[in-house]
């Protein structure tokens, strides 16, 4: 039986109920702040940043989504940079942004053969900026 049928027979069973019978039971602020520790838990307490206005920007036939974030960043988001550029959208597990994030490595889009060529003005421009509009994505 997969994950989702399993969890699927349990809801028959009424399993669900109990959530929502406690989530009744709360107040909206107790609800707000069991919310907010299940984010920090998530994701840290320093506040992620969000995206106040998003769009795009066309160069040649390629689109790349871009933000401004409500610290006035502006912003190119992983995803469209790299497919505009001809590479994935997501790097190879163990190398890209994580990597990066970790103080490892290059950005994706640098190939690690390139970084006698990267000054510190270009690693600091194109450091990864975690932040949310819809959900949490990263961009530079």
């Amino acid at each position: 039986m997969s994950t989702s049928e399993h969890a699927r027979a349990l809801s028959a069973k009424g399993a669900a109920k109990g959530g929502r019978a406690r989530a009744e039971m709360l107040s909206p602020e107790e609800r707000a702040e069991i919310g907010r520790r299940a984010a920090e838990a998530r994701w840290g307490s320093e506040p992620i940043p969000r995206a106040v206005s998003t769009g795009t920007l066309k160069i040649a036939d390629r689109t790349i989504s871009c933000a401004v974030l409500e610290n006035g960043k502006r912003l190119l988001t992983q995803g469209t940079f790299m497919t505009a550029i001809g590479r994935a959208e997501k790097a190879k597990g163990g190398t890209g942004s994580v990597r990066y994030m970790q103080g490892i490595g290059l950005p994706p889009f640098l190939a690690e053969n390139l970084r006698e060529f990267v000054d510190e003005d270009l690693l600091q421009m194109t450091s990864p900026i975690a932040h949310g509009s819809l959900k949490l994505a990263v961009g530079w």
